[in-house]
């Protein structure tokens, strides 16, 4: 914005602009390692749903245990309800909880005190008691990474507080792995936690036998969708803990 109000947080993000409102902590929920049930590999899922009245305009986000790689899958949405998956290697079973964490566009409930903001048209942007998203960094994976290859990784470094950050991604990047004879599969980017850093690599969350038994898969190897994707960090330090919503 050119003129108004602005506040930026200790690292730098923009927190509150008094030209428009921010996405706010809508829905929290907590998943203790052992809550992925057991699944043929190479893979492990749990699915969970969200009602649809819920929300309005949603953004999905994971945050996970330092050392962990679970992929955060939005499925579908059926019979009133957002259906979500999380997804591991089944050899690589995550050792700490895992939690599920939704922004959306909404006025939470406000503060009788502290500081409140409007914009021009007098509707309020900010209120001291709401549960704002606060952007820690936004980045891109270039097309095509990462590879299929279990030691292709794309990696984001510089976090000073890596532990308490969701990631959430704004696309739907599906690659697919199959052949002519036996099963297809389908996988996607999932960050893991590494000291200061975060980087990206193929977790499988899908299977042709799983969807239509009995059927083959096809002789491809590749993203679906072309074209870079914009990961979003978001630092979760003094927001509500699960389960909140």
């Amino acid at each position: 914005m050119s003129a108004g109000f602005e506040a930026f947080s200790s690292r730098g993000a923009l927190v509150i602009d008094g030209t428009y409102r921010n996405l706010c902590l809508r829905y929290r929920r907590s998943y203790p390692a052992g809550s992925i049930p057991y699944h043929a590999p190479p893979y492990a899922r749990l699915e969970v749903n969200i009602p649809v009245g819920l929300l309005n305009t949603p953004m999905f986000f994971i945050k996970t245990s330092p050392g962990d790689r679970v992929l955060l899958q939005p499925m579908y949405a059926y019979n009133g309800s957002y259906w979500l998956e999380f997804a591991v290697w089944s050899n690589q079973l995550p050792t700490g909880s895992f939690e599920l964490i939704i922004f959306d566009d909404y006025l939470p409930p406000s503060l009788a005190y502290g500081l409140e903001v409007f914009n021009a048209a007098g509707q309020k942007v900010f209120n001291t008691g709401w549960p704002i998203m606060k952007i820690e960094r936004v980045g891109i994976i270039p097309e095509g990474l990462p590879g299929l290859n279990s030691n292709s990784v794309f990696t984001f470094d510089g976090f000073s507080d890596s532990a308490n950050i969701a990631v959430g991604l704004t696309a739907n990047r599906t690659y697919y792995h199959g052949a002519n004879t036996g099963d297809g599969y389908s996988l996607a980017p999932a960050g893991r936690k590494v000291a200061d850093r975060i980087d990206f690599a193929q977790v499988c969350f899908g299977s042709e036998s799983d969807t239509f038994p009995g059927g083959g898969s096809v002789a491809f190897s590749g993203y679906l969708g072309s074209g870079p994707t914009t990961v979003i960090f978001v630092d979760m330090n003094g927001l509500p803990p699960a389960p909140f919503g």
